[in-house]
């Protein structure tokens, strides 16, 4: 199963997946998120890897900045359920940049 989520950042916003990722990658927070890999800086159209402890699966994170949005595509192995590891990474998205953001909406892709 896979799902995209959008996240909409406010206009003229830095990269927010490079924020996330540097963040996640030095913070040991609550939600076990944990930066697994991530393209090096400078190079187009970068990306990052995000697991969470005890959940199948992982967010592979985009930046768009001509949108200002991050696209995270959701990756599931079969039978297991997404709610998790969206749950902890929109929880950690309002909690630590909610200013930032303007609009979360998440998509199932069959």
């Amino acid at each position: 199963m896979q799902m995209i989520m959008c996240v909409m950042a406010k206009p003229n916003q830095k990269s927010l997946r490079e924020t996330v990722a540097n963040d996640i990658a030095k913070c040991d927070r609550g939600d076990d998120l944990k930066l697994i890999s991530k393209q090096t800086k400078g190079r187009k159209n970068g990306w990052a890897k995000i697991k969470r402890k005890g959940c199948a699966g992982a967010l592979n994170l985009e930046w768009d900045a001509d949108a200002s949005a991050l696209i995270a595509r959701v990756v599931i192995r079969a039978g297991n359920k997404p709610d998790e590891l969206i749950g902890a990474f929109v929880g950690y998205l309002l909690h630590v940049h909610g200013g930032r953001i303007s609009s979360i909406f998440v998509r199932t892709l069959e």
